[in-house]
């Protein structure tokens, strides 16, 4: 959510031409970059593999990636967030608002997982 919630405050009328075209080079450069690197890692990881077919992981090793992809996203883009907060405030590292922060997400999320909890199994049902 928080990285649609920047996404919606994004305006075009805060950047220069210049500065535009830069942003379109390292979407677009990053975008080929990772996609040439992952595709030259699984062909040395796995050369042999008929590169025709996805891999399709059952069981155990399904429910990890699942997990791991669910949870590890909102826990990279949370510490991304923390520390750019930090580093971008022109008022240093300052743990205790860190703490004050922190604690407040937590007694959001524990008052709101039940809820939500309920609903998404309403959901489940019908």
């Amino acid at each position: 959510m928080i990285l649609f919630e920047a996404g919606l405050r994004l305006s075009f009328d805060e950047i220069t031409p210049g500065v535009r075209k830069a942003v379109v080079r390292l979407v677009v450069a990053g975008a080929a970059l990772t996609w040439l690197a992952i595709t030259a890692t699984v062909g040395l990881l796995v050369p042999r593999h008929d590169r025709g077919a996805a891999i399709r992981p059952i069981g155990a090793v399904r429910a990890l990636l699942k997990w791991e992809g669910t949870l590890g996203d909102p826990i990279g883009a949370l510490l991304g967030v923390s520390v750019f907060l930090a580093v971008g405030s022109g008022k240093g590292w300052r743990p205790g608002s860190l703490l004050i922060d922190l604690g407040v997400g937590v007694l959001v999320a524990a008052a709101g997982a039940p809820v939500l909890w309920l609903l998404l199994r309403e959901v489940h049902r019908g």
